[in-house]
């Protein structure tokens, strides 16, 4: 799904079936994007909401995705009702980064 402002593509989102069958959600958004002069504009919330909706329409009941601790995305997710679910640990490259997961129960 894209958005499209005075058309020129500002932003996207990507999701499906959950990678992470342990967590019980079986939704996952894949990848959020919105050029930063498009954020603060409403199109991440009109984004999330109208993949939640296809999904909805495809039998899933809940959704989750993973952001890198210090993203600011984090706090985005949070707004519209994401809980925490679980951090880990990973690396890339040569750096060590925590990435957490945070959900939706109901879509």
């Amino acid at each position: 799904m894209l958005v499209d402002e005075d058309e020129h593509i500002v932003g996207f989102i990507n999701g499906g079936i959950s990678r992470e069958a342990e967590l019980e959600y079986d939704a996952e958004v894949y990848a959020l994007y919105l050029l930063k002069e498009a954020q603060g504009n409403g199109y991440g919330r009109l984004l999330f909401n109208a993949l939640a909706e296809a999904l909805r329409a495809e039998n899933y009941n809940s959704i989750m995705t993973w952001v890198l601790e210090d993203n600011p995305s984090l706090g985005f997710y949070k707004r519209i009702g994401a809980k925490e679910i679980m951090s880990k640990s990973i690396q890339i490259g040569s750096k060590d980064l925590v990435e957490i997961a945070v959900g939706w129960k109901q879509l």
